[in-house]
């Protein structure tokens, strides 16, 4: 029977925070808690439209984090929460 490797769970939480701009559009700052993940702020139109560029940007991090072995471990969990 082959021995089963024992892989590392990467868990990262990420604060977002919005704020709105005087030209009206929206920026949500993600702020994760791992280092090897970047900090990334984005624009929208709409609330909604800055956290879905700002989650795009965190995840590309993640996965280029993956690729060049940085972020070593299966699977990542990822937890988005409004910052207080």
């Amino acid at each position: 029977m082959a021995k089963r490797t024992e892989r590392r769970q990467i868990c990262i939480e990420v604060d977002i925070e919005f704020s709105r701009e005087d030209d009206g559009r929206w920026i949500a700052e993600a702020v994760p808690d791992n280092p090897l993940v970047p900090w990334t702020a984005a624009y929208g139109a709409t609330r909604e439209e800055a956290i879905r560029n700002a989650t795009a940007i965190i995840y590309e991090g993640i996965l280029g984090g993956i690729r060049d072995g940085s972020l070593q471990g299966e699977p990542v969990d990822v937890h988005f929460r409004e910052a207080a």
